[in-house]
């Protein structure tokens, strides 16, 4: 016997089978790769204008740090949503942290200065809740 979503049925007519929303083809990887790079990149200038890498800390920053967090999640997370038909799953999770982790990288490139990587706060909280929050809403 096997516990299904509708109760408890014999294995044959179980079925089990995953949702289609986890179902990935090869054209879902091309999708999501095509849209992370670009969407990187673009996260990655607009971080490096707004908030540029600093050594020094402050209330103002952090709270700033978090909010594009936040929102570099949502965009990521919500052009990988919309290129791949609504998929989900470790695969998109990872190409939005995949993502996220580029657009920190370009940060840094742009800024110059490579010694900032772990004086950076405000960017390693915007990098943290980026992640956290584009591998939630792609769960």
């Amino acid at each position: 016997m096997v516990h299904a979503p509708g109760g408890i049925r014999c294995p044959d007519c179980a079925m089990m089978r995953r949702p289609p929303m986890y179902e990935l083809e090869a054209t879902h990887y091309l999708r999501a790769a095509a849209v992370a790079i670009p969407a990187a990149a673009l996260l990655g200038v607009i971080a490096a204008v707004l908030i540029p890498p600093s050594p020094f800390v402050g209330l103002f920053r952090l709270v700033l740090g978090f909010l594009a967090g936040a929102g570099g999640g949502t965009l990521v997370a919500a052009a990988l949503d919309r290129a791949t038909n609504r998929k989900r799953g470790l695969t998109m999770q990872l190409f939005a942290a995949a993502a996220i982790a580029g657009a920190f990288g370009v940060r840094l490139v742009l800024s110059g200065d490579f010694d900032l990587v772990l004086q950076d706060v405000a960017g390693s909280v915007m990098f943290v809740i980026g992640v956290i929050v584009a591998w939630n809403r792609l769960a």
